[in-house]
């Protein structure tokens, strides 16, 4: 670990949550490693969880935070208790949270990152504790914070809309796409086709198995397009169960799709980068996104994309996804069918998403969000 004995001012960075699946994780990744290359401008502490296996590589000026998962209150207890003794011993300027809330216990100026508001909008979604912790945390968190981040405009509309924050309070800071990771082939096309054993065309959708997700209308679209319009592509769907996975499974039976639907899991990187690539047309049907991953990796990997028009989804994606109403699966299915059916059509939302995805870097993430201490440092300074 390294001491910080410049004049420059410290950035704690809280990196606890860097190996939880999803988007999250790729934010808290990226950021970091990105902020690498700003050390001239301040000194930085990444805080990290040693029991996730160590997901921030190349970081030497790193602090152990052996974070307890066992118990929800238990860990908040700790966080309470532990944040400022190191904050203290550390000389901390400023703390970033990369997770929707500032955590129990820091005191020093701060910001933090929403990535949404589902926990007011799809509570279900979360066990109870986590649901009445959030609920409470996040508008205390507004309160508190020098500077907060939205990843996309509809959160910050969202923040404005049910907290009332000032407007020049929240700043919309995209997250970004690695392209070249989803435009290098991992592996032949036709091993992956095998591996999975898959017929050349099929249709995709990514994200994990819950409501929110909006699987059973898209399974419901499925049917649709095999008894409306003869087409019985197979559709892959990766992600880790969640919840309400029986109903999931019970639709399949119900419009007798097993031999149509391939629910995969989470499947490793290296495998889900080929099956985004190998695809024929990309599904998003998701009810509820702050911000949205997979679309953009579609895109990057050559894939056209047909998208919920809901939340941030349409911020996102831009004009190179087709949109249909996530409530209405005979939209879904006309949509899916408009690319099987027009070959134009189908190439030219190729290569509006790979326009749309030159949008989104994690270089202008980066840059913006240090951009972003520096402003929340003077306000916290004018404000001392």
């Amino acid at each position: 670990m390294r001491v910080s004995t410049g004049k420059k001012q410290i950035i704690a960075v809280s990196a606890l949550l860097a190996d939880i699946p999803g988007g999250v994780n790729a934010y808290i990744r990226n950021l970091c490693s990105g902020l690498s290359s700003w050390t001239d401008r301040f000194d930085f502490i990444l805080f990290t969880n040693p029991r996730s296996g160590g997901p921030i590589p190349d970081w030497p000026n790193t602090v152990p935070f052996p974070l307890w998962r066992s118990n929800p209150i238990s860990r908040i207890i700790q966080e309470r208790l532990t944040w400022p003794r190191l904050i203290k011993r550390h000389h901390i300027d400023l703390f970033h949270s990369p997770v929707s809330y500032i955590p129990p216990g820091v005191k020093v100026p701060a910001v933090f990152t929403v990535h949404d508001l589902r926990a007011f909008h799809f509570p279900q979604t979360y066990q109870k504790l986590r649901v009445l912790f959030l609920q409470r945390q996040i508008p205390h968190s507004i309160s508190q914070a020098q500077r907060i981040i939205a990843v996309s405009d509809y959160t910050r509309n969202d923040l404005i809309r049910l907290f009332s924050v000032p407007a020049e309070k929240i700043v919309t800071i995209h997250e970004g796409i690695d392209s070249k990771k989803y435009q290098t082939p991992t592996m032949n096309r036709d091993a992956i086709l095998h591996k999975f054993q898959l017929p050349g065309r099929y249709l995709l959708a990514v994200g994990h198995l819950e409501p929110r997700k909006n699987y059973v209308r898209l399974f419901r679209a499925l049917a649709l397009l095999r008894d409306r319009f003869r087409i019985d592509l197979p559709l892959v769907v990766c992600g880790r169960k969640n919840w309400q996975v029986d109903e999931i499974q019970k639709e399949i039976d119900r419009l007798h799709l097993a031999d149509q639907v391939r629910l995969f899991g989470a499947v490793d990187e290296a495998d889900l980068i080929g099956l985004y690539q190998s695809a024929f047309i990309f599904i998003f049907p998701s009810l509820f996104e702050g911000f949205g991953f997979p679309p953009l990796e579609s895109m990057a990997a050559g894939v056209p994309v047909v998208a919920s028009n809901t939340t941030s989804i349409p911020e996102v994606c831009g004009d190179a996804a087709l949109y249909f109403d996530p409530h209405d699966e005979e939209e879904m299915a006309e949509r899916i069918y408009q690319l099987i059916d027009d070959p134009q059509l189908y190439k030219l939302q190729v290569v509006k998403g790979n326009e749309n995805i030159k949008r989104f870097s994690w270089e202008r993430c980066v840059r913006e969000t240090v951009n972003l201490y520096h402003n929340a440092l003077e306000t916290a300074e004018i404000g001392a």
